[in-house]
């Protein structure tokens, strides 16, 4: 088995895959999701034919109401209201309380 076929796996926008490498630091998902850390791979939800492999360097979990500037900066995003409003458009259902799982990682 090669290092590809043993990464776990997440669905990326292929607008953020861009980002990847340039700023974006990390990607963020509704819910108390379990990430381990260690090799990536990120897949393009447009055509799946598109990932980038990453290490996920640490798991971090907040309310969504508690997420932040360094947050933002690491999902690149230019301010915190960025970030929440996209992540609003993703996620009509959050609700201020919900847990938001931050997933920070150094691309390959």
């Amino acid at each position: 088995m090669t290092v590809c076929e043993q990464l776990t796996q997440m669905k990326l926008h292929g607008k953020r895959m861009g980002q990847i490498g340039n700023g974006k630091q990390n990607t963020m998902r509704l819910g108390d999701k379990n990430v381990a850390l260690g090799a990536f791979r990120f897949v393009a939800t447009e055509d799946r034919t598109q990932t980038i492999d990453v290490v996920v360097t640490m798991v971090v979990k907040k309310r969504f109401v508690n997420l932040d500037m360094v947050d933002a900066y690491g999902g690149g995003y230019t301010c915190r209201h960025a970030m929440m409003a996209e992540l609003m458009n993703i996620y009509p259902e959050v609700k201020p309380e919900d847990t938001v799982t931050i997933v920070w990682f150094d691309a390959i």
